[in-house]
């Protein structure tokens, strides 16, 4: 059997390897942290709605479009229905 020089990976591409994993590994995890910030916030534009605070105001206080707040809600509400 003949090996190929093709056939090693050189100790930059190892290396890069690595460094790509560990910086993914990093990513999930605070994607995973940021799924979870932005499920409480819902429940809690979803509580402030209900407890009479206008959409333009939770989107005030929050510096997003009414129809993202409008989103949210409908959003959790299906969440809550499954």
């Amino acid at each position: 059997m003949k090996i190929e020089v093709a056939d090693f990976i050189s100790q930059d591409e190892m290396l890069i390897k690595t460094e790509l994993l560990k910086i993914q590994q990093q990513v999930d995890k605070k994607q995973k942290e940021l799924d979870e910030l932005l499920d409480i916030r819902a429940e809690k534009i979803v509580k402030a709605s209900m407890n009479g605070i206008s959409k333009i105001n939770i989107a005030d206080m929050l510096d997003v479009s009414r129809q993202r707040i409008y989103a949210i809600i409908d959003n959790r509400r299906l969440k809550e229905e499954e």
